[in-house]
């Protein structure tokens, strides 16, 4: 389970499979729907993570992206059961060796997909023996699906691709990047439009209730 999320996180935050797997407690921050910052999950909307600009985020800029409302829950139990130093996604004793992980993760999972008829896993590049869907194609599922929005280029920016797509970035206010991720959030969801909102409003809900019982 613990992988799969991981997996749609790649699939719905436009990180680079390293930077999720550097990803610590202390680079999750809980914010309200302005985007503004808070002390705790309480009166939380969504989970912002910081994108360190460090070795393994090809720019070297620091950058935000949040975490999907379909794995809000996970990820938040998580942060409840680790301390500020440990890795959100992952055990491992490093970031690399966890990245290896994955890879040798994907190899797996490709070829059991394959032995259940996903022909289209064995595919290659034009000219090429690489693989046409690899891991990075979780990445590159967020960058198409979130530039459709409004023929925009938000899942450039989030995903940090270019100084051109980083200057959108840059100009977005705070309140209006959340307001533009749910929007993104729906195209980059990995159930129905109709199940989506379902699963939002089931989670406003119980947070609400959640709010009321700790007062």
């Amino acid at each position: 389970i613990s992988r799969k999320v991981f997996w749609q996180f790649l699939a719905q935050s436009g990180a680079r499979v390293l930077e999720g797997c550097k990803t610590k407690k202390s680079d999750c921050i809980f914010v309200d729907e302005n985007n503004k910052e808070l002390r705790n999950e309480k009166g939380m909307d969504r989970i912002k993570v910081i994108i360190r600009a460090e070795k393994g985020n090809k720019t070297r800029v620091e950058r935000e992206t949040f975490v999907h409302v379909e794995i809000q829950d996970y990820v938040l139990k998580r942060l409840r059961s680790i301390s500020d130093s440990d890795y959100v996604f992952h055990n491992s004793d490093t970031p690399e060796s966890a990245e290896s992980c994955e890879f040798s993760a994907f190899k797996t999972a490709r070829l059991k997909m394959l032995e259940n008829g996903f022909k289209e896993m064995d595919e290659r590049k034009p000219d090429s023996d690489q693989h046409r869907i690899t891991v990075h194609t979780l990445r590159s599922f967020f960058i198409s699906k979130a530039n459709r929005m409004d023929d925009s280029s938000f899942g450039d920016a989030i995903a940090g691709h270019t100084d051109l797509m980083r200057g959108l970035y840059d100009r977005i206010d705070e309140d209006e990047l959340v307001e533009l991720w749910k929007k993104s959030e729906k195209r980059t969801s990995l159930n129905s439009n109709d199940s989506y909102e379902e699963f939002e409003n089931t989670i406003k809900t119980l947070r609400s209730e959640i709010a009321t019982i700790k007062e």
